[in-house]
């Protein structure tokens, strides 16, 4: 459960880093991957010092990747008609090493110091690139009539919720070379120019062929991520329409995770904030954070060995009680108070563990035992976790 995640976009709102995913991230799952690229280490090294990112990588908890190829779409106009072509970039616009080195010197005014902190930065990362022949998958999909056309309508319905796109098609026709390159048409029912000027007011910019082709090329590269890595890959929203399309198991699988964590916030963590909003209102510090993050490592142990197919809640609950005992419990529901007078009420049912009404059932002493021999999950939630997410008037 909740093995490895690899954020490549994190934008939340204006920002490219979003700080409470990442903390989330790092809390829950044994392995986090951080895709970088020019724009999120502007805000990465203002939000992070090199000393936090430092404990991240050496710790294990955080793997910082800087993208060296990137996925686009190109363009060649022939007889007023545009033909397409995928590409898989390589170039020294993707090097970091000058883009940080103007980051730290912003921060610090002193050439010799910001050198000093790039170079640590630079060895705590590794380069990635994509995998294999992903041009040749991207083209396969372009291929792809029925799986072009949903993609398109999914374009459209990701700015348009409402309108009604079941008729538009799009299909690949034919091909021309510019030079080596091979560029390719495409036939379709739907008007661009049409939709733009009829939706202008609703639309946050100019619909278009080459920004509906680029999702899908990326749909494809999130997907070459998560298979070659066995990873959840949390994206660009914008390209969710597309993997669910054709991907369905990947998408399933990160929503899966976050609806799972937002019921665990909801239910064992009911009183508190979430790590978002104490992180972003200022009340801890991310040196807090990491304080707590040092202190979970036996929780993350216990979440890297669940049971992938429980629901996270359960496993929780499971782990706290014997399930035999729970199942010989009179009415299957217990009230119980542990280690410092935490309170938590579930409904102990046969075929799962849900939170369920406030009856009250006297637990016996062979229970207690159980629940208090060893370390279980609640010793660092009904403690350290949710101390840290309480908000500084729920103290008082």
């Amino acid at each position: 459960m909740f093995n490895r995640i690899f954020i490549k976009s994190s934008r939340d709102k204006s920002r490219q880093v979003n700080i409470g995913k990442l903390a989330e991230s790092l809390l829950f799952y044994d392995t986090t991957d951080l895709m970088v690229d020019k724009f999120v280490i502007t805000e990465l090294c203002e939000i992070l010092t090199i000393e936090q990112l430092e404990y991240l990588v050496k710790e294990g908890f955080l793997n910082i990747h800087i993208l060296r190829n990137t996925i686009g779409v190109g363009e060649h106009k022939v007889d007023n008609q545009i033909a397409y072509a995928p590409f898989i970039l390589s170039s020294e616009a993707l090097n970091l090493s000058e883009d940080l080195f103007k980051v730290y010197y912003q921060k610090t005014g002193k050439k010799s110091k910001a050198q000093e902190l790039k170079r640590r930065f630079l060895e705590l990362t590794s380069e990635f690139k994509y995998f294999g022949e992903l041009r040749t998958d991207i083209l396969d999909e372009w291929n792809d009539k029925q799986y072009l056309s949903k993609g398109l309508r999914a374009y459209i319905n990701s700015y348009l919720h409402q309108l009604d796109t079941s008729k538009f098609n799009i299909e690949l026709v034919d091909s021309v070379k510019n030079g080596p390159i091979e560029f390719f048409n495409f036939d379709t029912n739907l008007n661009f120019e049409e939709i733009n000027e009829k939706y202008n007011e609703l639309l946050p910019h100019i619909l278009n062929l080459n920004d509906c082709l680029r999702g899908i090329a990326n749909s494809r590269g999130d997907f070459n991520i998560a298979t070659n890595l066995e990873s959840e890959v949390y994206s660009d929203l914008r390209n969710n329409p597309y993997l669910s399309i054709k991907f369905d198991d990947l998408v399933q699988k990160i929503t899966k995770s976050e609806k799972e964590i937002n019921t665990f916030q909801d239910f064992v963590l009911d009183d508190c904030a979430d790590l978002d909003t104490i992180l972003k209102s200022g009340e801890k510090s991310f040196d807090d954070f990491l304080e707590l993050l040092e202190k979970s490592r036996k929780f993350r142990e216990w979440l890297s060995k669940a049971d992938e197919d429980s629901k996270l809640i359960t496993a929780y609950y499971n782990e706290l009680f014997d399930k035999s005992w729970l199942e010989k419990s009179p009415g299957k529901v217990a009230r119980f108070t542990l280690f410092g007078g935490a309170g938590m009420i579930i409904d102990a049912l046969a075929g799962g563990i849900p939170i369920g009404s406030a009856i009250t059932s006297a637990i016996d002493n062979t229970a207690v035992d159980k629940i208090a021999k060893g370390w279980k999950p609640n010793q660092f939630v009904e403690t350290e976790l949710k101390e840290f997410l309480k908000k500084k008037e729920d103290h008082h």
